[in-house]
């Protein structure tokens, strides 16, 4: 029987028991938090020193742009946030490239940062959210540099140095111009570190964690998961040839739960991959990826010389450029590694020359670096093609790797070699933190300042000037076309269809147009994506409004524009109504023959605000114009695409083909087309059928242009023509008896009757 005076003692006991746990609790808790507060500081200061890479950035980015590829990554944010708020897919946008939009499945889209960003966007608005975040993304980048470097060289110190050599060196700061390399630099330490994990634990909670950080790569850019990816690959198969466990059942295994959960998140992306490709082409062309090959590498002494932006140090790469003036001449990014970074790099190496770590990390670097420089071998401004070889009519030399990666499908889309630097930067950082480790191992102040010099070295190594172009948002512009509640096109003059791999009218006023749909929220008949279908281009050409704006505005930097019949202002102001095109924006850097353009086809002007003219639709025209005004032109001489129609069409030999030709805007009853139909080879047999009805049967003689008017039937919605053309009497030794280089198919006018 247990005595009052016992149950005393152990009421007492038990609660010291819990007072004992409580502390134990307190005293985990506290190094927790000290954690937090180390890291938090060990970021602030990364946040402090992207301010200064890229001053005066801090003071433009509240109320200007950066206008090129940047806006164009700032109206990612603003689409993926809109189409994610609208419970709608984010890979397929309308509100570019007007009336035909475009699929985003190769585009950098930055979905999940917008997403986590979305509470920002609210608050402040996508663009200036987007502004701000290129300094957290700099910052994040040099963080990533940091963790992965605590874990190689095990001094904290020098993982900050490395850290800050990476992030803030000329390479990673230059690329906040185009911030989808900034996140790829971010994403790629962290990747490497769920690697790692998987490589030491071998489980299956550590395979799920490098899959879901495939899979936020993929979600953040595809072009940036397409260098995680390779980063990743390499250091798994290193690790794997040299360690058997990994040729076993259970490696496979892990293997597969990697890619499963990467496929299992990424699922609905895949699927919208899946639907573009099996539509349209959204790959880059192999001429166009040798052709960047020869074009955007790198040049050996960039390597070693000041980055050309380098706020302070710029002056030295001018000087040796006016020594060897090829290297002006160069079409890529900086590739500068600096000074203080190869300084650190070299002491590290030889510090380590033992340990296999070392020697990876400088052969990891040496072949990214050799990768950045292309097809082509350049030193000091001047080309070389040893072993040469040609492909796609590009001569290039067989010694340069990037020769025979360009033929890879998978590495076509890379495209750019001088990118590969973003990821060969990495390893060199690390290298140099291991530099920086054995210094301050010396414990002597003289070491440990030529430590501190240095990284601060490298910090103004890397640091260039980052300004706004323009106002973010323009209100005399911008009000009257937000005001419009209508789902009506802007159309900016000049014009420009641009993606990474194809070019019509001119890039910059393309970036501009996507920075102002940010504000007025309009579709917007401009666009610059990554990759657009060359069957789309070819439809946005068919239209009279836009073409006859391309040949008047001016300077065209890309594909020579089609050889089409003349556009009158009858045609072009009917296909204005049936666009819905109800605002045109002239920017100062237009032709201003395009001002008696605009009045004819009947816009009024209605606003004016520093050069910049606002133009709306006015009276809507009506019955039929000019005999021989086009309405849509489906005309030969655009390249790409090659073939015939609205969609793109690719005979490979055979009797008879099919032209789907897409009538936009048949939305009245008794719509009368009447089309020409030139033959320039042999007599074709033309039919022309709406569904299962055959409206037309005819032949085309050759080399001879005949009248043709179809009439559709009344009814609702947009019809789509089917165009059946066969060989009719061409002599059977012709191998390609529809080719669509010799065929033009072509709208001449379009008319509305009533019956």
């Amino acid at each position: 029987m247990t005595t009052p005076a016992r149950r005393g003692a152990g009421g007492v006991g038990a609660v010291r028991i819990v007072a004992a746990r409580l502390a134990a609790g307190a005293r985990a808790r506290r190094p927790a938090r000290a954690v937090v507060l180390r890291e938090a500081g060990v970021f602030a200061l990364y946040l402090a020193l992207a301010i200064f890479a890229t001053w005066p950035w801090i003071g433009e980015l509240w109320s200007r742009a950066a206008v090129g590829d940047s806006s164009v990554y700032g109206w990612d944010i603003y689409w993926s946030a809109k189409s994610v708020l609208g419970l709608h897919s984010p890979w397929f946008s309308p509100e570019v490239f007007a009336p035909e939009g475009t699929y985003l499945t190769n585009h950098s889209l930055l979905l999940l940062p917008a997403v986590l960003e979305l509470p920002l966007i609210a608050a402040i608005g996508a663009f200036l959210t987007y502004n701000v975040s290129i300094l957290l993304w700099l910052a994040l980048a040099a963080y990533g540099g940091y963790r992965l470097a605590a874990v190689i060289t095990g001094s904290r110190i020098a993982a900050i140095v490395a850290g800050t050599l990476y992030g803030m060196g000329p390479i990673i700061v230059f690329r906040t111009v185009q911030p989808g390399m900034v996140l790829a630099a971010a994403l790629l330490p962290f990747s490497l570190l769920a690697a790692r994990a998987l490589m030491r634990r071998r489980s299956v909670g550590s395979a799920v964690g490098l899959g879901l950080m495939l899979a936020v790569a993929m979600l953040t850019d595809v072009l940036a998961a397409a260098y995680v990816l390779i980063a990743v690959a390499a250091y798994v198969g290193v690790i794997a040839v040299r360690n058997r466990s990994w040729r076993t059942p259970r490696a496979a295994l892990l293997v597969g739960v990697v890619l499963l959960t990467a496929g299992v998140a990424t699922s609905p992306q895949q699927v919208a991959i899946a639907q573009a490709s099996r539509t349209e082409d959204y790959q880059t062309p192999a001429n166009i990826a040798a052709a960047s090959s020869t074009i955007y590498g790198s040049d050996a002494a960039q390597f070693v010389l000041p980055s050309l932006f380098s706020r302070h140090l710029g002056d030295v790469y001018l000087d040796a450029a006016g020594r060897f003036k090829g290297l002006l001449t160069r079409q890529n990014g900086p590739v500068a590694i600096g000074w203080a970074t190869l300084l650190l790099a070299a002491i590290g190496l030889a510090a380590r020359r033992r340990h296999r770590t070392a020697r990876r990390l400088a052969l990891a670097g040496l072949a990214c670096f050799v990768l950045s420089m292309g097809s082509v071998l350049r030193i000091l401004g001047t080309d070389y093609r040893p072993l040469p070889v040609s492909y796609e009519g590009y001569r290039m030399s067989g010694v340069m790797p990037y020769t025979w990666l360009v033929r890879v499908p998978f590495l076509r889309n890379v495209r750019v070699p001088d990118r590969f630097a973003v990821v060969g930067i990495l390893p060199i950082a690390m290298l140099a933190g291991l530099g920086a480790d054995a210094l301050l191992r010396r414990r002597r102040r003289v070491a440990q300042g030529a430590v501190a010099g240095l990284a601060v070295f490298g910090v103004v190594e890397g640091a260039m000037t980052l300004k706004g172009d323009l106002p973010i948002d323009d209100p005399v512009i911008t009000a009257p076309i937000r005001g419009d509640r209508s789902d009506s096109i802007v159309v900016d003059a000049p014009l420009g269809w641009a993606s990474g791999a194809s070019l019509v009218g001119q890039v910059y006023p393309a970036s501009r147009a996507m920075l102002r749909a940010t504000q007025h929220g309009h579709r917007i008949a401009a666009g610059y994506v990554a990759r657009i279908s060359p069957v789309r281009l070819g439809r946005l050409l068919s239209h009279p409004l836009y073409l006859e704006i391309l040949r008047l505005q001016g300077r065209n930097e890309g594909t020579p524009l089609p050889t089409c019949p003349a556009v009158t202002p009858g045609s072009a102001a009917r296909d204005a109504v049936a666009l819905d095109a109800r605002w045109v924006v002239l920017w100062p850097d237009a032709d201003r023959a395009l001002v008696p353009f605009l009045g004819e086809v009947g816009y009024v002007r209605q606003a004016e605000s520093r050069g910049v003219i606002l133009y709306r639709l006015g009276a809507r025209p009506v019955g039929p114009g000019p005999t021989g005004a086009p309405s849509a032109l489906f005309c030969s001489g655009f390249e790409p695409p090659q073939p015939v129609g609205s969609t793109d069409i690719r005979w490979m030999g055979g009797a008879q083909g099919t032209i789907e030709v897409g009538v936009e805007g048949v939305r009245r009853p008794g719509l009368a087309i009447h089309t020409a139909v030139q033959s320039l080879a042999h007599p074709r047999r033309l039919a022309v059928r709406l569904g299962r009805r055959v409206l037309l049967q005819t032949t085309v003689g050759a080399a001879s242009a005949q009248p043709i008017v179809i009439h559709l039937p009344a009814g609702r919605g947009v019809a789509r023509l089917r165009v059946d053309v066969s060989p009719g009497a061409s002599p059977a030794s012709e191998v390609n008896p529809i080719d669509p280089r010799l065929l033009s198919v072509y709208f001449t006018d379009l008319q509305v009757r009533r019956r």
